[in-house]
């Protein structure tokens, strides 16, 4: 996996007041001038373009104090986020697979997915067709999943969900839930007029 140095973020630090910024450069480094303040507590953070995440560190920020001292190893890691798509449908015949003639999407159904660090869990509601798109999911294992309403059973996929390996600029489509309506079954039993008498 080759990691490469980012050149020409931006990162800002502010003490709630003043705001002092810096580009990184070529090989990916910044510098930031912090002088001692009323408050003296510093908030770095990078700014992020639409489609991308901080993946290091898990706060996404630092908190510091100016205290005299050059300091360094305030380091952040940012990855492109994944993009997962695909339809929640109903199984008509309950076979696992979607014969789209016939078989058609459920809209309104909830699909999560719930990431090894819970700060990036996503949840989204499928639309008029069933479909539903995630665009916004960082790096890191995902395990995806539909709530299922009552009166309702999943028959698809066999495992009852997905478990993805999200890697910077991921994109995958077809991540199918397939659900089958339970009906009641009344059952009738029919007596001859003999059988009554009896």
């Amino acid at each position: 996996l080759h990691e490469s140095m980012m050149e020409g973020w931006e990162i800002f630090a502010t003490d709630g007041i003043s705001i002092h910024q810096d580009t990184s450069n070529e090989i990916g480094n910044y510098t930031l001038i912090l002088r001692y303040s009323e408050n003296n507590s510093w908030d770095i953070s990078l700014q992020m373009p639409y489609g991308w995440t901080v993946t290091y560190p898990r706060e996404a920020h630092y908190v510091v104090t100016a205290d005299g001292t050059n300091r360094s190893g305030y380091n952040f890691g940012i990855g492109r986020v994944g993009t997962i798509r695909g339809t929640v449908f109903n199984d008509l015949n309950s076979d696992g697979g979607r014969d789209s003639a016939v078989e058609v999407g459920l809209s309104g159904w909830t699909v999560s997915a719930f990431a090894q660090d819970t700060s990036n869990n996503r949840s989204i509601t499928t639309g008029a067709d069933g479909a539903y798109v995630m665009d916004d999911l960082a790096p890191g294992i995902y395990n995806i999943s539909e709530e299922i309403p009552a009166g309702w059973v999943q028959t698809a996929p066999a495992s009852a969900l997905y478990t993805l390996q999200i890697t910077s600029g991921f994109v995958t489509s077809s991540i199918d839930f397939g659900n089958f309506r339970v009906i009641d079954t009344i059952r009738f039993r029919t007596f001859s007029p003999e059988d009554l008498m009896e």
